[in-house]
């Protein structure tokens, strides 16, 4: 594989978990989904969510006054060929609850690690498999 393509997944990759903070944080449980391949997983300690009807869910259950940023860092893209990539991302999410912004800005909900695999599909790249592991966490906002 010549490294101009390499580049292009890499980049086509990095771009699709910046779009799926967006999507999480938004509570859009729709571009999430479409995110994924029809039998995509999501994995978040023991909760496994699979396919477009289970992986929203995971939003499901928010309060509306939940607002959350995920800050994405530290995004490593492995290209093992050109149809498939694995990826490793720090992710750090603030979070808070209220109507009017700006919101008083306390210290991050959770800092941990996206463990990823993209499939290549008819659509372009999208996630196979998503697992969410919290390496530190704090309690969650008090209602």
């Amino acid at each position: 594989m010549d490294g101009s393509l390499r580049r292009e997944i890499e980049a086509d990759c990095r771009a699709l978990l910046a779009d799926y903070a967006v999507a999480v944080d938004k509570g859009d449980g729709a571009a999430m989904a479409a995110m994924f391949t029809a039998d995509g997983v999501l994995r978040r300690g023991d909760t496994v969510l699979t396919g477009p009807a289970e992986i929203p869910k995971i939003i499901g259950q928010r309060p509306d006054d939940l607002v959350m940023r995920h800050m994405v860092t530290t995004i490593s893209v492995q290209v093992r060929d050109q149809n498939s990539v694995t990826a490793l991302a720090y992710y750090m999410v603030y979070n808070a609850r209220g109507a009017a912004l700006p919101l008083p800005m306390a210290q991050p909900f959770s800092l941990g690690e996206w463990h990823c695999a993209f499939a290549k599909t008819p659509s372009g790249w999208r996630l196979s498999s998503f697992e969410i592991k919290r390496v530190f966490v704090r309690d969650a906002p008090k209602a």
